[in-house]
């Protein structure tokens, strides 16, 4: 992946990645095949990788391959109550 030199720069790690083998609560003709989780010190340290002029060039070859992705920023500390 040639993102993995920027996200080490910035502190980020991948965390996990996988493909989907079932969705089951997903909007209708939506689906996808592969999930990614990226774990970064901070969301200053998300910031500066992706506004990068480095990860310009990455994101374009990123883009140009997906059809599509989403992004989520997600709290690692909650924790459930039940």
């Amino acid at each position: 992946m040639e993102v993995t030199p920027l996200l080490q720069k910035v502190g980020g790690i991948l965390f996990w990645i996988g493909s989907v083998k079932h969705s089951f609560i997903v909007p209708k003709n939506e689906s996808w095949d592969a999930v990614m989780i990226v774990k970064y010190p901070s969301i200053k340290n998300f910031l500066s990788m992706v506004t990068s002029k480095e990860y310009k060039i990455v994101s374009d070859h990123r883009l140009a391959a997906l059809e599509d992705s989403r992004l989520y920023c997600v709290n690692s500390n909650f924790k459930p109550k039940f």
